[in-house]
């Protein structure tokens, strides 16, 4: 067959019949190798010859068996730890396994350099493709290998394929692959590819749309992430407002990009005339920094609080960090000729402290009977000195207990300083909590340092997930509560403490002592007051109180009129379990601010699963869709988007990263009414 790449559209390839286009492509190749490419067409894709000349140039073998290494097992079990790309690829991948293998094909993930670190899928498939490295470890950028499903849309920016012949190097041509980008769903730019792989002759047009779908979903589980870590950091924001209303305070991601402009900090910004703050968001730290005379290195935003003076300003920063993750940073302005306001404060503003202004009692919304027996319950422990241990799933609200205690105690004059123990360095936990002498270890300050103990003297100390505090640590903790001494890492004799102690656990502490994993006699010392934080499910009456409540919240902090709850939506939530309780009603608030374009929050508004939609995504019952093959996928993931889109076709298409032309012939054949 002889293609013409100029004129030959993307679809035409993919609807041939395999064994004449892969004889057809054959014979180009092997003219091309024969003749160093000196004709001028070969009858392939313009894309694909410009890559194969490009392969010659940078003398790349053509009879390559087998493609380089990039990546080695440890940096791999590294990305699954600490990197959002791979942890939200795996999660959505893993749900699609049975699917894949029933198929014959292979999901394989690739960072931006192309290296792989993920696969999923048919295993007889696998064996094939590890006999080229196409699998995790193997390096298959374009520059590498010549063009292919991963590398060709890392190169590109958009979605590709690459059949058979259409490789360069002859060791590739038994398969075909299908890849995508995964762009990052802030910056835009392109964090890897997913790339679907099988053999060439099973050539099927459902698995280049099915991996489109993937890299789409994996953005919208990255977008989840985002918004998430934006609220938490929107959170801190408005905690140092609080703390500091005279203050300009100015919050950036860790791109160092301004997310939140307070007005005070506008009008130090804008001097006598005044800047709105809005103007400021999203510009780099720099231009503010380089406005106000200040000369800074923003690699210390990650590491500890600090100050940069100008002649015109003093700013005071710290980073804000959740999980051992870094969310950006914090800064508090004020005129460098100016009486410093409240200094010591400063000096306390570390991570884990609190804004002056904490919970009250008066902050727990809701009127059912199960958030108004945990309210009483904690107003008769604000009343006692004696340790008080908090209960509840992820999300109830134990910190703002935890605070509304504090604040009704004798204590309220004190500190509150609030620790998660599931986000302290596993090598530095004993230092950050109890402190360290002078010279205890390599590189500790010549005075010594102050724990977090020691930071509450006189006030509240907040153990926050404290089952997740190591076991040999918690004989420490004992001998702590016990004794109400402090001995310092290095020291040697121990100091008074006047510290009330709060815990929180999200887990039966006395199942993980019966396990080994928890010490039963410190469980005894913090289990003297309990109180138990009602999960959202029990709490039926309050959750549209509370919807309301964080919606205006929301829409405040957003600068944008405020939503409305249609009857359809009211009646969803109270209807939803709630696995998040609390912290997901707060996130889902917080996306609505973001993304509702109207004044009513609608159904449509709701994600699937909120909805009960028939026709949703059921990623958790994937498993029992073993048989179904990728065009079943695929129709499901078109009836999904359709729903979700309103049933608006160009929405669809936009989502689903085909032409209108191409759903609207998919609906046809499912049988969809448009």
């Amino acid at each position: 067959m002889d293609f013409k790449a100029t004129a030959l559209p993307e679809a035409s390839l993919l609807s041939g019949d395999p064994a004449e286009l892969y004889s057809g492509l054959r014979g180009a190749w092997e003219k091309f190798i024969s003749n160093g490419g000196s004709d001028r067409g070969y009858g392939v894709r313009r894309d694909i010859l410009e890559s194969w000349r490009q392969c010659l140039r940078a003398h790349l073998d053509p009879h390559a068996r087998r493609a380089p290494r990039g990546l080695e097992p440890d940096q791999i079990a590294q990305l699954f730890e600490h990197d959002d790309f791979a942890i939200a690829g795996r999660q959505v991948l893993g749900d699609f396994a049975h699917v894949v293998e029933a198929s014959g094909h292979v999901i394989v993930l690739a960072d931006a350099q192309g290296r792989i670190f993920l696969e999923i899928g048919n295993p007889k498939t696998m064996l094939g493709l590890e006999e080229v490295n196409l699998s995790p470890g193997g390096l298959w950028c374009e520059r590498a290998v010549g063009p292919n499903g991963i590398g060709s849309a890392l190169l590109r920016g958009r979605p590709c394929y690459v059949f058979g012949p259409e490789h360069f190097c002859e060791g590739w041509h038994p398969w075909v692959c299908y890849g995508s980008p995964v762009r990052d769903p802030v910056s835009g730019r392109a964090l890897g590819a997913v790339d679907i792989s099988g053999p060439a002759l099973q050539l099927d047009r459902s698995a280049f749309n099915f991996t489109l779908s993937l890299a789409r979903s994996i953005e919208r589980a990255l977008a989840n992430v985002a918004l998430e870590r934006r609220h938490a950091l929107l959170e801190e924001f408005l905690r140092a407002i609080r703390r500091w209303p005279g203050e300009g305070i100015v919050a950036v991601d860790e791109e160092g990009r301004i997310v939140h402009f307070s007005t005070e900090a506008a009008r130090l910004a804008g001097g006598q005339d005044g800047a709105r703050g809005g103007e400021w968001i999203n510009r780099p730290l720099e231009a503010l920094l380089a406005r106000l005379g200040v000369k800074a290195d923003l690699g210390v935003l990650r590491h500890e609080p600090g100050q940069w003076e100008s002649e015109e300003m003093a700013l005071h920063y710290w980073p804000v960090i959740a999980r051992e993750r870094m969310l950006g940073a914090l800064l508090v302005m004020r005129p460098a000729d100016a009486r410093p306001r409240a200094a010591q404060r400063y000096e306390l503003q570390a991570p884990g402290r609190e804004p002056a202004r904490l919970a009250r009692f008066d902050d727990v919304l809701g009127t059912s009977s199960a958030i108004r027996q945990a309210v009483r319950a904690a107003q008769s422990a604000a009343r006692s000195e004696r340790t008080v241990l908090l209960t509840g799933e992820t999300g109830t609200g134990k910190e703002l207990f935890a605070q509304a205690i504090h604040d009704a105690s004798a204590r309220a004059g004190g500190p509150f300083v609030a620790v998660n123990c599931a986000a302290l360095p596993g090598e530095l936990v004993e230092s950050e909590l109890f402190g360290y002498a002078p010279g205890a270890f390599t590189g500790a300050r010549r005075e010594g340092g102050r724990g977090k103990f020691e930071q509450a003297q006189g006030g509240t100390i907040f153990l926050d997930e404290i089952a997740l505090m190591p076991v040999d640590l918690q004989a420490k903790l004992l001998r702590v509560v016990e004794t109400r001494t402090l001995t310092k890492l290095g020291g040697a004799l121990p100091q008074p403490l006047d510290v009330r102690i709060i815990a929180a656990s999200n887990e039966d502490l006395r199942a993980l002592a019966a396990r080994g994993k928890f010490r039963l006699d410190l469980y005894y010392r913090l289990d003297v007051l309990q109180v138990r934080c009602p999960p959202l499910r029990e709490r039926d009456e309050d959750v549209v109180l509370l919807a309301k409540a964080f919606l205006a919240r929301e829409c405040g902090a957003s600068g944008r009129a405020a939503l409305t709850l249609s009857p359809e939506v009211e009646s969803a939530l109270r209807a939803y379990s709630w696995p998040g309780n609390v912290r997901e009603l707060q996130n889902l608030c917080a996306r609505w601010a973001e993304a509702c374009l109207g004044a009513l929050v609608r159904l449509d508004d709701l994600p699937g699963e909120m909805r009960g939609a028939p026709g949703a995504l059921d990623l958790g019952g994937s498993h029992r869709g073993a048989e179904r093959s990728l065009r079943a996928m695929e129709d499901q993931m078109i009836l999904t988007a359709m729903e979700e889109c309103g049933n608006n076709i160009s929405a669809a298409a936009r989502r689903l990263g085909v032409s209108r032309t191409t759903l609207y012939q998919k609906l046809r054949r499912i049988g969809h009414a448009t």
